[in-house]
């Protein structure tokens, strides 16, 4: 049974029944006072509205005295007995007397009553008789309620889910019993401040006390909690003692040892958000070479900086001054929602990493708010200058002195500024240039200390797809990118910082610039490899084919011709012109002639068979050039290995094609032996970049060998707009 108490789910299911227990007291504690149907200004004894009972009521009226119509003392109101929170009061005498008031009028609204009350600008009284419902109805509850209600049940629910998931840890309990706190004291205070103006004394009295209480343990959890989190202050016993100090003064209160109002719970509570003070600071102190555990408190002292400021200017200091509160006590609980939210995120160690960005940029919005209110006031009251010419010279002096001081906290806070482009687009390229492997790692590693100056940098284990942040902003980790292994990098900025959200966005722009520059420079090298290639095939096809001619031509103007030709053939391989596209009757011509005196230096007969309108069709440069290679590498094979006494070349235009049939009637050869010389291979490779198909094979009944090849054309008529697919 133990064990299932334990449970996270149990846990938050106790935390639940806890909230909504407590809530539905306090509602139906309210619903079941008599209801007059009047609504009164606080602080005063103005009536602001008036249904139900009350309808005849003129508003605006001012109430003065409540009585039976049986006869017996009448209830004298005062501005006391409409005031929201009996602390405010200025002693003990006139708090119980509110107290009194309240079971009084109550006695008196449980029957028939007469109401005396005075009209605007009337100077006689009026009496009105009442017949006061029995039951206050659910829609006259106000908005106030529900605010502080929603508080408990959000401080008590936050704290169960914090004590489920974290139970072992002595910070979770702490924070589950400053929530617990936190709701005694809101629904305490919900229930006595959303009075009309009947209520038992018992009642009125014990949720002051239970509101006073609810605070102290509050803030006693609190100074608790921050005196072991997230890093031990002074001796073990040091927080039980200060809170059982806190705590004790709510003992006196019980005692009635203390009867000042001032001194029940608001001189309590501000000496409480001071002591925390003065923790926060020692603990960023003590945190100082720790980014994890500062990056913890920051989720508190975000919310404490915030909240507890503005609850000791809108709260305590008008109750210690004696003047009227400026706003509903329920906002009150809205400062204090946040510091322990604060407190419960700083546990739970939620999304520490986002924390430096969200505090900075909400503690230049207080700043500014802060610095704009105080020369404000100090221009009106010290200086007695106009209130419009005083906020317009506020703005103006708040923008000189802010703007100069947001920018010294960027510095500090977010440290030295991001690296400049030309630097990192220099640092970047030299990473991509350099060689792939141990070098490209070694230079990833120095970008990446230039950049976040880590105080570690080690390879990754794993292979991540995607930059990611690990151990709640400690370590950065790096997927791979082509010759870079996988990388972590440990503690930002020495260890003074966490690695941020920015700082994740800033390495995935950094890493997309490395992988394109690195596959610019790869397909840079990839173009090379492919020229050097294309040169290879173009010497081994063309060249050697006409050196071949030229070293077996008899005549000597035949070998010059030859040689000639072939010299400007090489200028045309190494510069690759990409020419527009020309007719092939040049290109078959030349092919012919070359062809044909080879063949017949060879002995061999020549045979050449060719459509008419192959003459007229367009081809690109690249498309001629696998032609001639084609024709040439084949015929050379042919008279080198084939022994044939014939070679026969036929050329015909089919479906914007141009196939090619070279054959003979040599040894024959198989399909496999394509791949056995490079000037097969690199023939066909060359066919295909051109577009084109290529078959070899033995021929019929295999005698000789035959090898067939399309490549893509226009014709002289079609439009210049189309082009080869592959040109």
């Amino acid at each position: 049974m133990f064990a299932l108490v334990r449970a996270p789910l149990a846990v938050l299911l106790i935390a639940l029944t806890l909230a909504f227990g407590s809530a539905a007291l306090v509602v139906m504690a309210l619903l079941d006072q008599p209801w007059l149907g009047i609504d009164i200004r606080q602080g005063g004894r103005i009536v602001t509205a008036v249904e139900g009972p009350a309808a005849a009521l003129p508003p605006g009226s001012t109430l003065l005295s409540l009585r039976s119509p049986e006869g017996g003392a009448a209830l004298v109101l005062d501005d006391f007995d409409t005031v929201e929170e009996p602390d405010t009061l200025p002693d003990r005498a006139t708090m119980d007397r509110v107290f009194s008031h309240a079971q009084t009028a109550r006695d008196l609204a449980m029957g028939p009553l007469l109401l005396d009350y005075l009209q605007p600008g009337a100077t006689q009284p009026q009496r009105l008789r009442l017949d006061p419902a029995p039951r206050r109805p659910l829609g006259d509850l106000p908005l106030t309620l529900w605010t502080q209600l929603g508080v408990g049940l959000v401080a008590m629910l936050f704290g169960g889910l914090i004590l489920g998931l974290k139970r072992r840890e002595p910070a979770a309990r702490l924070v589950a019993l400053s929530g617990l706190g936190m709701m005694v004291s809101a629904h305490a205070a919900a229930l006595y401040s959303s009075r009309e103006l009947a209520l038992p004394e018992t009642v009125f009295t014990a949720a002051s006390r239970l509101n006073g209480y609810g605070a102290l343990l509050f803030g006693a959890a609190a100074v608790w909690l921050f005196l072991i989190y997230p890093r031990r202050l002074g001796p073990r016993g040091l927080g039980p003692l200060l809170a059982a100090l806190i705590l004790s003064w709510g003992v006196l209160v019980a005692l009635g040892l203390i009867r000042d109002p001032l001194l029940m719970a608001p001189l309590p509570i501000a000496l409480t958000i001071l002591l925390l003070t003065g923790i926060i600071v020692l603990q960023y102190r003590a945190s100082w070479r720790d980014p994890l555990a500062r990056a913890a408190l920051r989720w508190f002292s975000l919310g404490f900086a915030v909240s507890s400021g503005a609850f000791l200017l809108a709260f305590c200091l008008p109750v210690l001054l004696r003047q009227p509160l400026p706003m509903p006590q329920a906002h009150a609980f809205l400062f204090f929602l946040l510091i322990y939210l604060g407190m419960g995120f700083s546990v739970l160690r939620y999304r520490l990493f986002e924390v430096q960005d969200w505090s900075v940029r909400i503690l230049y919005y207080v700043l500014a708010a802060v610095l704009l209110l105080a020369v404000d006031a100090l221009l009106i009251y010290a200086l007695a200058v106009e209130r419009v010419a005083a906020l317009s010279l506020s703005f103006f002096v708040v923008t000189l002195t802010y703007l100069p001081l947001r920018e010294w906290l960027m510095t500090r806070v977010f440290g030295p500024p991001r690296p400049d482009p030309s630097g990192l687009f220099a640092r970047v390229t030299e990473l991509a240039l350099s060689d792939p492997g141990p070098v490209r790692t070694a230079r990833m590693q120095g970008l990446m200390r230039w950049m976040f100056d880590p105080m570690r940098v080690e390879p990754l284990a794993e292979m991540p797809t995607e930059p990611r942040i690990d151990g709640d902003g400690t370590a950065l980790c790096l997927p791979a990118l082509p010759g870079v292994a996988p990388l972590r990098l440990v503690w930002a900025r020495q260890g003074r910082a966490l690695f941020s959200p920015r700082d994740l966005e800033t390495l995935r722009s950094v890493l997309g610039m490395a992988a394109q520059s690195i596959e610019r420079r790869d397909a840079f090298e990839r173009g090379i490899a492919q020229e050097r290639a294309r040169i290879t095939r173009d010497m081994h096809d063309n060249i050697g084919v006409q050196l071949m001619g030229a070293l077996h031509a008899p005549e000597t103007a035949r070998k010059d011709a030859l040689i000639r030709r072939t010299l400007s053939e090489l200028r045309e391989i190494v510069t690759d012109p990409f020419m527009a596209d020309a007719p092939l009757e040049a290109l078959l011509g030349d092919l012919r002639a070359e062809l044909s005196g080879i063949v017949a230096a060879r002995g061999l007969r020549f045979d050449w068979c060719c459509d008419e309108a192959v003459y007229d069709a367009l081809a690109s440069k690249r498309v001629a050039h696998a032609l001639r290679a084609l024709l040439r590498e084949t015929v050379n094979n042919a008279l080198r290995h084939a022994r044939a006494d014939a070679v026969v070349v036929d050329l015909r235009l089919r479906d914007g094609a141009l196939w090619v049939r070279v054959a003979d009637d040599g040894i024959g050869a198989l399909p496999e032996d394509e791949g056995a010389g490079n000037g097969l291979s690199g023939l066909r490779a060359r066919l295909e970049a051109a577009g084109g198909e290529f078959r070899f094979g033995p021929g019929p009944q295999g005698r000789g060998t035959v090898l067939e090849a399309g490549l893509p054309l226009r014709t002289a008529g079609s439009g210049p707009g189309q082009k080869e697919e592959a040109a």
